[in-house]
């Protein structure tokens, strides 16, 4: 969609036809500043719209590249616990919702220094080392003790476009270490011809700057205009935007109510996934009506 959209809520929109029992059965819709794509009569204002547009445009795209955290597995828990953690041992303290508002997808050291002023307090290097190398035990002894949660739907659309040869990358703000570690814990690691980490290349700006972005097209080989990206916060899309890439949005608990301004969003991967398998179809047609 157009870096001028604009954010609209649907009201009382289903994800699956049933009475929704969270906040995550509501879902986002972007609209464009042209007031016709406000109408009902648009059809990116409904789901199936949104669907058959992505189809349209993963049929066309020449590389498919994901986050990890929030895409692929179900982590926001365990990394809003360990930044908790690791500030709460030196006298820092955050809730939820100030994790939510500011440190999502955020690099450790600007929220951090965020935290602290927020608690009158001043972030020196030597405790932004103390409380971040806390906060990564924290949080390897929460995967190690809970296990991962992979997002089923996700890993499934990872391999499906593996399995179609649609050359796929990752773009995550962690180190690369712990990204490669859970990608191959999600046993998937083989679907991704490369993987750019927030600890790669020193002087790369993370998200939500487009820097991670642009090096994974670069090592695909394709421009970031030609890239279709899956992001879960709005920093993530807003560094996939600024890239030019196209970019679907699919919140969780802890994003739910970021602005998503120029991505396309849906409910989960399994609307990907749908979007994917009418690809499939459409080529499997061609393909029938070419030899007949």
């Amino acid at each position: 969609m157009a870096s001028s959209a604009v954010e609209r809520f649907s009201d009382k929109e289903e994800v699956d036809g049933s009475t929704p029992s969270s906040p995550t059965k509501w879902i986002k819709i972007q609209a464009c500043r042209d007031s016709s794509i406000m109408s009902e009569d648009n059809p990116l204002s409904h789901l199936e719209g949104r669907i058959s547009f992505l189809a349209e445009r993963l049929g066309r795209a020449k590389a498919v590249v994901f986050d990890v955290d929030g895409v692929l597995i179900d982590s926001e828990r365990y990394h809003f616990n360990a930044h908790q953690k690791a500030l709460e041992s030196v006298d820092v303290f955050i809730d939820k919702a100030f994790y939510i508002d500011h440190g999502i997808s955020r690099d450790p050291r600007v929220f951090y220094e965020e935290a602290f002023s927020h608690n009158n307090r001043a972030l020196t290097n030597k405790i932004f080392d103390r409380v971040n190398n806390a906060r990564n035990q924290i949080y390897q002894d929460l995967q190690r003790v809970e296990g991962i949660i992979p997002i089923k739907q996700a890993v499934l659309l990872a391999r499906a476009l593996h399995e179609a040869d649609i050359p796929l990358g990752v773009s995550s703000q962690v180190g690369r270490e712990e990204a490669l570690r859970n990608l191959d814990l999600l046993g998937i690691a083989e679907c991704f011809r490369f993987v750019v980490a927030g600890d790669d290349i020193a002087g790369f700006r993370k998200k939500p700057y487009p820097d991670l972005y642009l090096e994974v097209a670069a090592r695909l080989g394709v421009n970031a205009t030609d890239c279709i990206a899956i992001e879960d916060s709005s920093n993530g899309v807003n560094a996939a935007v600024t890239a030019g890439m196209i970019c679907v949005a699919v919140p969780n608990e802890y994003t739910l109510k970021h602005n998503f301004s120029g991505a396309l969003v849906l409910p989960s991967c399994s609307e990907i996934l749908k979007a994917w398998e009418t690809v499939v179809v459409s080529r499997q047609r061609f393909a029938f009506d070419w030899d007949n």
